[in-house]
């Protein structure tokens, strides 16, 4: 994901307009110095544009369609992190249980066996117990 966000590869939802997606497709360049400016920004056609007086509310739109699935989801940056492989942002936010025990996890490319080895070594001869996932 990080990758394709360095590389400014991304694709708009089918509900952005076309001038709204030229905005964004500028917007998230990933050059600095060929980026949108502010000014630019509020020079474009689709951010003069003026927006209806009433705007429909997410039950009344809800309401018209029947169908949930059309609406656009609200992320913010830990959701889109979130669903990241390898990403669990929750303990950070989230009170540890008094019974649960304390884990320590880490990531290498050393095989299960020579980690396992050098955990009992480390250990001074205490028994290491592995748990399968």
């Amino acid at each position: 994901m990080y990758r394709k966000i360095y590389r400014g590869d991304f694709k708009c939802p089918p509900w952005f307009s076309s001038e709204a997606r030229r905005l964004v497709t500028k917007l998230l360049d990933p050059n600095p110095s060929t980026r949108i400016n502010i000014a630019k920004i509020m020079d474009s056609s689709w951010f003069k544009k003026s927006i209806p007086k009433k705007m429909k509310s997410n039950k009344e739109i809800e309401f018209e369609t029947g169908d949930k699935s059309k609406q656009p989801e609200i992320l913010n940056a830990f959701h889109i992190i979130s669903l990241s492989e390898g990403f669990d942002l929750s303990p950070l936010f989230e009170e540890k249980k008094r019974e649960e025990k304390e884990e320590l996890r880490f990531a290498t490319t050393r095989p299960a066996s020579s980690v396992i080895s050098r955990l009992e070594e480390a250990g001074g001869g205490g028994e290491v117990h592995r748990e399968e996932e």
